[in-house]
């Protein structure tokens, strides 16, 4: 107990030096920490001045003069010798030095510890500098501190006139992207560019991250260098462009200052002639729609919003487009060539999904197909389909050679139905018709699309497989007492059976397309066919026009989806 005693008296009078004993990880650290203390102590001047040249901190940082502060410098030092690894680490986020370099990296606890000192070494430099009005947080390198200091000096010595050159220099954004600035915002703005080229590649792609700036397309090939470059444009563009951004230009999802001044000027150009109603139609019909993709001409709101909509996609780089795809559903498989290439296919898809009003209303799964090409041929198919007499329809569904035992269409509407379904087929992409197989239950291992269409068609609407027998498991004595007629109400029969369990009802996964058609899930195919025809009547673009045109036809695109969904539910069921 008097051991103990003393312990905590030791402890006690340590903590109120200054010496954190908790940290430290126990009495032996904090007594080895209080004993170099004692010993530094002692030194002379020159002696401690040996001592801290002995960490091998550059020069140009420079030393403290005097006695007292080289001493609390040594100190700090001592204690960080004895601390575990995560308590430095810690000292390292408190002081924002950054240790990213060193996530990556396989060292050992002493080339760690080595690491991890120098760079709180560094901390106390850029704690001293910050109050100084450097901007120097989260460098990781004494070097790199060293060049933002040396540069934030040059900088303040500068003139006005200097001063907006460099900026002109260092910031190439055009006049109209950002109001007028002070000379002191501009020494300011500066400061921040010289600390963010300084910044190792994962603390820019952080200070992206916090600023809600896209980090992707920036190529694994290029440097360090390179990449920090890139990225230290991209914080440029978004933090300094203001004007753009009042604007409602998307500067965070552009991948760069060129990219965000055409756009810039695109948009202009199209805000300009935004009252030329022929110049609008023309560049919209320019756009490499066919004349059959649009019922009528869209009117002059819906074709600035588009053409909007165009002069983004063209500038945004190659993960946005995807990211943009992706949100409105539509297929971003099947890319192929170049980064230049599979941007021109993305785009080519967007305009096919957002401005092919008329091959939407033919239901027509655009969203699934891969360019505009593909869905004209479609189309005509589609059309051709309609247009022919029942026998020519009937002769070409035997023609698709459907396995014996398939049920027959009853209805010309059930027999186009089919058709249409094989002739989308035959247009989609690989990666798609391998979805419908899987959807089917269909093997997916053949790149031939030949071959998968072969077996879509032998399943699709052929007999149902027959589930093998069912094998039954051994009945011993305890299976057969407890399955058997002596106990009705117990384990082996009615629903209060614990060994059966229900199957999954495949109509609950449908529940939001018979919401869509305002039906329970109970509904039956007529149910579902009755309820189209009302609702499609109702809210069909062309008994619709004026201010509420574009909500019906969002409304008729739900209500045609949701009917496909079921249609194709009903007939696989």
């Amino acid at each position: 107990l008097t051991e103990r005693l003393f312990t905590s008296v030791c402890h006690s009078a340590w903590e109120t030096q200054g010496i954190p004993v908790k940290r430290l990880g126990g009495g032996p650290a904090a007594a080895k920490v209080v004993e170099r203390i004692a010993c530094l102590s002692e030194l002379t001047l020159e002696e401690l001045r040996v001592e801290f040249q002995a960490l091998k901190i550059p020069a140009e940082a420079g030393e403290p003069a005097k006695k007292r502060e080289l001493l609390k410098v040594l100190e700090k030092v001592a204690m960080w010798q004895e601390m575990p690894l995560k308590e430095l680490q810690k000292d390292c986020r408190e002081m924002e030095v950054s240790t990213s370099s060193l996530s990556g990296v396989r060292l050992s606890d002493a080339e760690q510890r080595k690491e991890l000192i120098q760079r709180c070494c560094l901390g106390l430099f850029l704690l001293n500098w910050a109050s100084q009005g450097v901007p120097v947080k989260r460098l990781e390198c004494m070097q790199a501190a060293l060049q933002v200091v040396k540069r934030v000096q040059a900088l303040d010595a500068m003139s006005e006139a200097v001063l907006r050159s460099e900026y002109a220099k260092l910031v190439p954004l055009p006049s109209e992207a950002g109001k007028e600035r002070s000379v002191k915002d501009v020494l300011q703005r500066l400061k921040e560019v010289a600390r963010w080229q300084q910044l190792p590649l994962r603390e820019v792609q952080r200070e992206c991250r916090d600023c809600d700036i896209s980090t992707g397309g920036v190529s694994a090939k290029l440097g360090d260098l390179e990449q920090r470059a890139e990225l230290v444009e991209r914080l440029i563009l978004v933090k300094y462009a203001d004007r753009w951004v009042e604007q409602g230009l998307p500067v965070k999802r552009i991948g760069g200052i060129k990219a965000a001044t055409r756009l810039a000027v695109e948009m202009q150009r199209i805000e300009g002639n935004s009252k030329d109603e022929q110049l609008l139609q023309r560049e919209f019909f320019n756009l490499g729609l066919p004349k059959d993709a649009n019922n009528k001409t869209p009117l002059l709101q819906e074709m600035l919003k588009q053409l909007r909509n165009v002069a983004l996609w063209r500038e945004l780089p190659l993960h946005e487009l995807r990211r943009e795809c992706q949100d409105q559903g539509i297929s971003v498989g099947g890319l192929t060539g170049d980064e230049e290439e599979q941007r021109r296919e993305l785009i080519e898809r967007l305009i096919l999904v957002n401005c092919a009003d008329a091959w939407s209303y033919m239901q027509l799964p655009l969203k699934r197909l891969p360019g505009i090409q593909q869905a004209a041929k479609l189309a005509r198919e589609y059309l051709r389909l309609q247009a022919a007499s029942d026998a020519a329809l009937i002769e070409e569904y035997k023609s698709l050679e459907v396995p014996k035992g398939a049920s027959d269409p009853c209805k010309r509407r059930e027999l186009l139905q089919r058709l249409q379904r094989v002739a989308t087929w035959r247009v989609l992409p690989l990666h798609e018709l391998r979805k419908d197989c899987q959807e089917l239950r269909v093997s997916t291992t053949s790149d031939d699309r030949g071959e998968l269409l072969e077996r879509l068609l032998s399943v699709a609407w052929g007999p149902a497989a027959q589930p093998p027998p069912k094998k039954e498991p051994p009945r011993g004595p305890r299976q057969f007492f407890e399955r058997s007629n002596y106990f009705p109400n117990s384990h082996g029969f009615g629903s209060s059976d614990p060994f059966s369990f229900a199957a999954p009802n495949p109509r609950q996964a449908l529940t939001k397309h018979f919401r869509t058609l305002k039906l329970p899930n109970t509904a039956t195919q007529d149910d579902v066919r009755k309820a189209y025809r009302k609702l499609a009547l109702k809210y069909h673009p062309d008994k619709n026009p004026g201010s509420r045109a574009h909500e019906t036809s969002e409304l008729f695109r739900e209500i045609a989806e949701a009917y496909e969904a079921l249609r194709k539910f009903f007939e696989t069921t």
